[in-house]
């Protein structure tokens, strides 16, 4: 693809399917190889797009080279996002698609009802953007993992980069079944800069897995509303290191949030289970069950919160479990 494509109607592209981490020098499937960096490879634009679906096709940037420079360390080159909806204000369909080691993989904006099901790769940036959607869309089987190289450089670069998902104004989505290994972020939540202004709310989601990953869920907006059923964070540095990431914990808010979580493991912190840093907006967060595990941390006094007064009155965040967390300490030696 050395030329970008805009698709301006409501067409089915259906590719072959793919095979993951190919080997072989003609992978097996239906490949497009992104070739130029100007533009998106594929942008649905306009209304006049509603209806529109993509399927069963692998996506690779051969400009990006997993070989460290000269000091050791590694960034991506950067590309637009392969795949972008632009003002399309309905249902749009995008389903068994694989990315295999580009800067940014999805992005929709005033997208409407956009649905994805089934986005499988290795992103170095973010693998998914939402921002102006009105309409309850839907993120759906989301497996980021190390397809195309795990080496150290490239995981450094990952888990101080990469926000797998993020939401700016998105309102009422289904998230699902979402996995992403080696992240500074699994969700992220922003202020939305697009079409409609505003925070993500009424965020239903069900499964998140995050591993080797800072922060499973990150939030630095202000009014987000969010819902959790499930959610497992392991917070290891790099791929084998034994030991957590500087400040790894399973949530942190920057902003304001009301959460609704059910059940959160997190495993391989370091000095907090959630973490709360606004001094200005008090979030209000309730969990049932929490299992936490501090044995690896590398703290002297790591604990289940860590929150400031958040008002000039002393404020606090009101943050409640429904049963006492389960807690794992360092052994004493």
């Amino acid at each position: 693809m050395t030329k970008p494509i805009s698709v301006p109607c409501a067409i089915a592209i259906r590719g072959e399917g793919w095979q993951e981490a190919p080997h072989e020098a003609v992978p097996k499937g239906t490949w497009l190889s992104v070739e130029q960096v100007e533009a998106p490879a594929i942008t649905f634009i306009s209304a006049a797009a509603k209806g529109a679906s993509i399927e069963s096709v692998a996506f690779v940037e051969p400009g990006q080279t997993v070989r460290p420079d000269a000091h050791g360390g590694w960034a991506p080159q950067a590309f637009p996002p392969v795949i972008v909806l632009r003002n399309v204000e309905g249902f749009t369909y995008l389903h068994n698609l694989y990315m295999h080691g580009v800067s940014r993989g999805i992005e929709s904006s005033n997208g409407g009802r956009t649905t994805i099901d089934g986005l499988y790769g290795q992103f170095f940036d973010n693998a998914i953007t939402l921002d102006s959607e009105m309409d309850v869309s839907r993120i759906n089987n989301v497996h980021s993992w190390p397809y195309i190289s795990g080496e150290p450089p490239i995981m450094a670069y990952q888990q101080t980069h990469l926000e797998t998902i993020i939401l700016g104004r998105v309102d009422g989505a289904f998230i699902d079944n979402i996995f992403t290994y080696g992240a500074e972020a699994g969700l992220r939540f922003i202020s939305g800069v697009g079409r409609n202004p505003g925070v993500a709310t009424g965020i239903q989601i069900g499964k998140l897995g995050c591993d080797s990953v800072a922060h499973c869920l990150r939030v630095d907006a202000v009014g987000v509303t969010a819902m959790v059923d499930e959610m497992r964070q392991f917070g290891q540095e790099g791929t084998s290191s034994g030991h957590p990431l500087p400040g790894a914990d399973a949530v942190l808010v920057n902003g304001e949030i009301s959460l609704l979580a059910g059940q959160v493991e997190a495993r391989m912190i370091d000095k907090s289970f959630l973490t709360v840093t606004s001094r200005t907006q008090c979030s209000n967060i309730r969990i049932a069950n929490a299992f936490i595990d501090f044995s690896a941390s590398q703290n002297s006094n790591p604990v289940p919160v860590a929150a400031v007064a958040c008002g000039p009155h002393g404020e606090t965040n009101e943050i409640l479990f429904g049963t006492k967390p389960a807690l794992v300490l360092k052994a004493a030696r």
